[in-house]
């Protein structure tokens, strides 16, 4: 059992929240009908559980910041980034400046080995350089992190870039108004996986694609077979660094205004632990 699932079912434990296991063709099947799951995934066999309401999911959020030390003022550092103020649209184009005010803290979290992110290191300087950031956003790994370590990771990253892999299920634990930003390699892309799980928990969400076509029509064809979507996921990535510096910039400013700040949404919230 992985440190962040173990930490997990422990924060479960103390809340009060009972889990279940079920087999892989079990959680496909629950998937297919429930797309806004929120994941912890790994491999082997699932564990899930759910959450009453978006108020459970909320309180388990603040329990676990309690319990791995981290405080209000850790979490909400850049809050007054994300909160609905005027300002005046800049003449600059909103690929190269974010507005004024406190910097969003922007995390690129990266995989170990299939899918990752090769050009993380150019993508960090170049948002440094072109959206005036007081340093390069750090490149992190999570493969050997402990569960405290992974949700400090998390509460702490207002925007978060990530190619798309189970890395990114710890998203329930980011602060409130956060953006992930997911990174999609040739032929494959499920935008509405995370992209729902960011949606109920109340997060911005939105994605950037390493192809030059259309994502939909790409998956079609490269992904088309089970055994074509296990080689297409394994690849390493290659993405446009221009174009996550516009996501990054679109995730901090729309119009005159900062990213959309919502409180989580459904009638209930569902984590699935797979080991």
């Amino acid at each position: 059992q992985s440190p962040f699932n173990k930490g997990i079912f422990d924060m479960l434990e103390k809340a009060g929240i009972q889990f279940i296991k079920a087999t892989p063709e079990e959680y496909i099947r629950e998937y297919a009908s429930n797309p806004a799951t929120l994941l912890v995934a790994e491999y082997k066999y699932v564990t899930s559980f759910r959450m009453a309401n978006g108020m459970h999911t909320a309180a388990f959020r603040e329990k676990t910041y309690e319990s791995v030390g981290l405080t209000n003022s850790d979490t909400t550092k850049s809050l007054p980034y994300c909160s609905p103020v005027a300002s005046s649209p800049s003449s600059t184009s909103t690929s190269t400046l974010l507005p004024p005010g406190p910097m969003p803290r922007i995390t690129i979290l990266n995989r170990d080995g299939s899918r990752r992110l090769m050009d993380a290191a150019e993508i960090s300087f170049a948002l440094k350089e072109r959206l005036n950031l007081p340093e390069a956003p750090p490149v992190k790994y999570t493969e050997w992190a402990t569960f405290s370590q992974q949700v400090e990771l998390f509460a702490t990253s207002d925007i978060l870039i990530s190619p798309h892999g189970a890395q990114t299920a710890g998203l329930i634990f980011l602060p409130k108004c956060a953006s992930l930003i997911e990174v999609f390699p040739f032929g494959y892309g499920i935008p509405f996986y995370f992209g729902s799980l960011s949606h109920v928990a109340g997060y911005n969400y939105s994605h950037v694609y390493a192809g030059k076509t259309n994502l939909t029509e790409d998956y079609k064809i490269h992904s088309a077979t089970y055994e074509d979507r296990l080689r297409i996921r394994s690849q390493k990535v290659c993405v446009s660094v221009d174009s996550v510096v516009e996501a990054v910039a679109d995730r901090s400013k729309t119009g005159g205004s900062v990213v959309d700040c919502h409180e989580p949404r459904g009638r209930g919230l569902r984590m699935v632990v797979v080991d």
